[in-house]
């Protein structure tokens, strides 16, 4: 156990496993057995969720990037793809959709999202670059938050850096792809849904939709894109089955 300035003079450890400190602090660990709950989840749910939320948002990057190339040049996009798109840094990645904004007409707040993206991007590395995330409580309260290791500097992060935060991140990185999928939607990609429709006449198709701009951040911590965040085009622009 550390003081909140990084120091482990003073401190003290008890039998019955909680750690105190001659400071002004006193911090006491999860205990065995225990598990620290954000909305029904055990906390470490949170930090894998937002993990892999931000993993999305890179790859959608890399597809957006990839398809509006190849919508000019299929042979440039591809040899792009495999020698430069999939080793692009988050800085780099997140110009492009500013790029790829102004190119399609974007017309919500792209400095907004600049800085979600970037929020984002810090926690991710925050938490890459963490060998261990230990949750603790100050003494008299009942939150927990994450204990950073000795040496590791929290700057541009939320703090205190509660399993909350995490889940609020995981929704600003849904809400970000979600955001990538529209600028793609106003290039021209196209989107179907993911099942066949069944004609009078007994054949399918699969209808065209046109992905919708994700409402204005901020967004709740429980946000996800549902069928609002998509418009079903008319039948005669649908793909066959």
């Amino acid at each position: 156990m550390t003081t909140s300035d990084g120091n482990e003079a003073g401190m003290t450890a008890f039998d019955n496993g909680l750690s105190v400190t001659q400071g002004v602090h006193v911090w006491f660990p999860v205990q065995p057995g225990q598990v620290v709950v954000e909305a029904d989840r055990p906390a470490e749910h949170w930090i894998l969720e937002f993990i892999g939320a931000f993993s999305m948002v890179q790859d959608q990057v890399e597809f957006a990037v990839f398809m509006r190339i190849r919508s000019e040049s299929p042979r440039l996009a591809k040899t792009l793809q495999e020698k430069y798109l999939t080793r692009i840094n988050d800085t780099d990645r997140w110009e492009y959709v500013k790029a790829l904004a102004k190119d399609v007409g974007y017309e919500g707040d792209i400095n907004r999202a600049s800085d979600t993206f970037k929020a984002c991007q810090r926690l991710r590395n925050l938490v890459a670059h963490s060998n261990q995330l230990d949750l603790v409580r100050e003494h008299g309260t009942s939150d927990y938050f994450y204990q950073l290791p000795p040496g590791v500097t929290p700057r541009g992060v939320p703090t205190p850096l509660t399993p909350a935060v995490f889940r609020q991140f995981a929704a600003n990185c849904r809400w970000l792809r979600a955001l990538i999928v529209h600028l793609e939607s106003l290039g021209g990609t196209k989107f179907v849904l993911p099942v066949g429709i069944e004609r009078a006449d007994g054949s399918l198709y699969s209808p065209r939709i046109e992905m919708l701009a994700p409402p204005p951040l901020p967004v709740p911590p429980d946000w996800a894109p549902s069928p609002e965040s998509y418009h079903e085009l008319p039948e005669d622009e649908g793909l066959e089955a």
